[in-house]
Parts: structure tokens; sequence; C-alpha cells
């Protein structure tokens, strides 16, 4: 009987560890998205008209800026999709929309995949976004 349980034990444990990791992976790919989409932009616009939001952005990213976004800290960590969603939103307020128009069907697909990330996204999301709008 005590054996039944630690194999079961371990299969609870192994399936627990999967489901965190599936859980960064997706925050994961998310955020390697959205800097993709970040480092296309910044070759062909001027970065001087975001600089506000960029600024309030890159204090919640340790060691790179939004534009450069590295390290596994940053790619699997919730705040930053947040906060590279919303500096992108704001971007694409400001553009033109004839402009960027492949990058804006990427930052759309995002949007809609944003709230399946975590329950606590859309809250987190409408935090963020109130601060900025009062920054501006």
């Amino acid at each position: 009987m005590v054996f039944l349980n630690k194999q079961a034990s371990k299969l609870i444990d192994n399936r627990l560890k999967r489901k965190e990791k599936d859980y960064y992976d997706q925050i994961e790919a998310f955020n390697v998205e959205a800097a993709a989409i970040h480092k296309k932009l910044l070759l062909e616009m001027n970065i001087e008209d975001v600089e506000g939001i960029t600024s309030y952005v890159n204090q919640f990213i340790s060691h790179t800026t939004v534009w450069y976004l590295k390290f596994k800290t940053n790619l699997q960590n919730l705040e930053v999709a947040t906060l590279q969603l919303l500096h992108l939103h704001f971007i694409f307020e400001q553009l033109p929309a004839e402009q960027f128009t492949k990058e804006r069907a990427r930052f759309h697909a995002l949007r809609e995949t944003f709230p399946m990330l975590s329950e606590y996204a859309p809250k987190q999301y409408d935090l963020h976004y109130a601060k900025i709008i009062a920054l501006r």
C-alpha cells in the first residue's frame, strides 16, 4: 500500500510539473512573438514617439529593454507579456492604420490569445493600462 501511495504521489507531482512547464512555455511563446513584432517595428519607426510608455515598460524588464527582450526570466514572465502587449497597443494606436499591416495582424492574434495565458492576465492588463493612461 505504501508503494502505491508513493507511485501515485510521483505521478501527481509529475503532472503538476508538466502543467507548470506548459504554462511557462505558453508565456515564453507569447513573449517571443511580441518581441519579434517589436524588433520589426524598431527598424522602421521613430522610437522617440513612444519614449514615455517605453520607459514605464522598461521598469519591469530585467537587464534589457522592451526593444531587445532576452533572458528566460523575462520571457517566462506574465507581467512582461502584459507590458509588451500594452506597449504594442499604444504604438499601433499612434501609427496610421495602413502602416505595418502584417505586424498589426500578428498583434491582434496575440491580443486574442492573451486572456488564455492566465486567469489573472486581463486584470493585470487593466491595472497597467490605467497606470499608463495616467502617465500620458
